[in-house]
């Protein structure tokens, strides 16, 4: 038992005599100062990934190769085909033209986003850098294929986990679990990414002057409008029909002016049940899409909800069905909408209008309400 205490004490002296210290543990990385930036997009830059599932790996290519009136040219490569697709700028990312092509042939050409959006679902989440300018999220530091980054920024959104770092260009995503399926970055570049499609820069070409003839064009828009309104004094109003036309053009992807003309009537004269009242009205406005965003085209897809303004003439005639109307008053009107969509595509838009109007009239015919529910029916031109 004594030597075992010796033997003890004699460690406890070594040690104190070399006076070596513990290792600390690892500090875990730690963010920067200044938020994270994404790259801005350019032609060149490719980044290359290594997708696993339970069935397959297959590796994927991205590359920027040309920028046009539409946003940016992708290639995506995946070894079976090849898509050529123009996408916005960020942060609106949207595909407006989409070129297939497999085994060195075009075999389809989409003039607009693909009718099956799961095409380049996939590819979009991929490029949609949610880490751009955001402070404070958890670093990890990660090894690819491609290179080890410190510090890549960790995202957990429900069953998805993703790094990404800013040294990455086209959204920075270095690597990524969700379910069974792996992502990992492989290879990337910042310049020299060539078009596996060619260069073709005749199609590019083509399809960008559709694309700038489009965003034009789609600038004006007609429609039409049937609802059921009241109408009367401010106190005294009931239910009647209305009827209307109009059209619009796009200032910018915010603002738009429009003029209209609006027929609402036959409504019960409040003074004498056998006359009905008839009011016309002339307007011009202001329409706003709060919604519209900075970037990307303008179409009715991206804009559901917008608000207008207006102010115009007003008619009111007065009369009987059999007999007709006669012009008893004329003045000012002015009133507000609001305007949402309940179906809509690239070219038309189908809304549902709240409104008001209230019409200032000369004589002894003082005030006239019309307020109600119309339904809007929009077609936008190429």
């Amino acid at each position: 038992m004594v030597p075992a205490r010796i033997a003890l004490l004699v460690l406890a002296l070594v040690a104190a005599a070399t006076d070596v210290p513990l290792a600390a543990p690892a500090d875990p990385p730690t963010a920067p100062a200044e938020p994270p930036v994404l790259l801005p997009w350019k032609i060149g830059q490719s980044v290359t990934y290594e997708v696993t599932d339970k069935q397959q790996t297959k590796t994927v290519t991205l590359r920027v190769v040309a920028e046009d009136a539409c946003g940016f040219w992708l290639d995506v490569d995946n070894g079976d085909q090849t898509l050529r697709m123009c996408v916005t700028r960020a942060p609106l990312l949207e595909v407006h033209t989409l070129v297939v092509r497999k085994d060195g042939l075009t075999t389809a050409v989409t003039d607009g986003p693909p009718a099956d959006a799961s095409t380049v679902a996939p590819l979009l989440e991929l490029l949609t850098a949610d880490w751009n300018g955001r402070r404070g999220m958890p670093r990890e530091d990660v090894t690819t294929p491609a290179t080890t980054f410190p510090a890549a920024l960790k995202e957990v959104n429900g069953g998805r986990t993703r790094w990404s770092h800013p040294a990455v260009p086209l959204g920075g995503v270095v690597r990524e679990t969700e379910g069974d399926v792996s992502t990992i970055l492989v290879d990337f570049a910042l310049t020299g990414g060539s078009s596996v499609i060619g260069a073709d820069q005749r199609r590019l070409h083509f399809h960008g002057e559709q694309e700038r003839t489009r965003s034009r064009m789609q600038r004006l828009w007609l429609g039409i409008s049937l609802g059921n309104d009241l109408l009367g004094t401010i106190d005294d109003h009931a239910w009647t029909e209305s009827f209307g036309f109009g059209f619009g053009y796009k200032l910018t992807r915010s603002v738009a002016l429009f003029a209209d003309t609006m027929r609402t009537g036959y409504a019960p004269y409040p003074d004498d049940p056998v006359l009905a009242e008839v009011l016309l009205q002339a307007r011009v406005g202001v329409r706003y899409f709060p919604l519209a965003g900075s970037t990307g085209r303008w179409s009715p897809l991206t804009q559901p909800i917008y608000l207008q303004a207006d102010v115009g003439y007003a008619q009111l005639d007065r009369g009987t069905v059999l007999m007709g109307e006669s012009t008893v008053g004329r003045g000012v009107v002015g009133g507000a909408r609001l305007g949402t969509s309940s179906g809509f595509a690239r070219d038309w838009r189908v809304a549902i209008e709240l409104h008001q109007h209230t019409a200032l009239l000369n004589g002894d015919e003082g005030v006239r309400v019309v307020y109600g529910l119309n339904g809007v029916f929009e077609l936008y031109f190429r």
